[in-house]
């Protein structure tokens, strides 16, 4: 491995950090919860867990991590292996069928509800030896680098960063009615590994539940 590669990739993410552009997982933080008086899915026999997002991978791993965590605090929930996608007239109509079929007396809905994108630009840079940013350059600065010293030189560059807000929401079967619900925001959702991803939505969903008695 030579010296200029070294350095450029060391440059390359000391950028990266100095302009808090670079994120590498995502994070799950809670928004908002809110229970039913005297709700507790302790009560329910069964629930049929049921998700809506555009990601069908996301959708499988996420009723099998919930159905997981669920079971391992004594809650009876079950991956129903039904996907939605779409928010039509004809998606809910298959919903609402699936619903009504479904050998269990409560339903956790997990949706996706939005996705937010903001892209930023990270100007050129000249770097030193050890990767520390020590100029910003713009228009003819960045030729004059790349051309005299490409060595120092990390090129400007765009980052998106992606915000998925998701909420879970249990329901009586009977009625339908609402008795749980929490909301979640995942920052940087498109970065790393989606089972990750997942895996703290869940455990954020989860601790909430615990907190508030309904797991």
């Amino acid at each position: 491995m030579n010296a200029t590669f070294v350095r450029a990739a060391l440059a390359a993410t000391a950028l990266c950090i100095a302009a808090a552009g670079c994120a590498t997982t995502a994070r799950t933080s809670l928004d908002a919860s809110w229970k039913a008086p005297a709700a507790s899915a302790k009560s329910f026999r069964r629930i049929a867990i049921v998700t809506v997002s555009r990601d069908e991978f996301a959708q499988q791993e996420a009723q099998k991590q919930l159905a997981a965590e669920l079971k391992a605090r004594g809650i009876n929930a079950v991956p129903s292996g039904a996907y939605f996608t779409r928010y039509t007239a004809a998606e809910r109509e298959r919903f609402e069928r699936t619903v009504r079929g479904f050998d269990a007396d409560a339903v956790l809905l997990v949706r996706v509800m939005s996705f937010d994108s903001k892209t930023t630009t990270t100007p050129g840079a000249l770097v030193g030896m050890g990767g520390t940013p020590y100029a910003s350059l713009t228009g003819v600065g960045n030729v004059a680098a790349a051309t005299f010293d490409p060595t120092h030189y990390v090129p400007p560059g765009d980052n998106t960063r992606v915000t998925v807000h998701a909420e879970a929401s249990i329901f009586e079967k009977q009625g339908e009615k609402l008795v749980w619900v929490a909301r979640a925001r995942i920052d940087d959702a498109d970065e790393g590994d989606y089972r990750k991803t997942v895996a703290g939505f869940v455990r954020t969903i989860v601790d909430a539940g615990v907190k508030e008695g309904m797991f």
